[in-house]
């Protein structure tokens, strides 16, 4: 199992780096999704 920990992490990482960058574009949640983060 611990061979697989810094994998997790290097992926939880870069998730909540692609939902900032999401975030801070402005960019729609889906495709044709009246939902956006303000």
């Amino acid at each position: 199992m611990s061979n697989v920990l810094p994998y997790s992490v290097a992926i939880a990482i870069a998730s909540m780096l692609m939902i900032i960058v999401w975030y801070l574009l402005g960019l729609p949640l889906g495709p044709d999704s009246p939902v956006y983060l303000n």
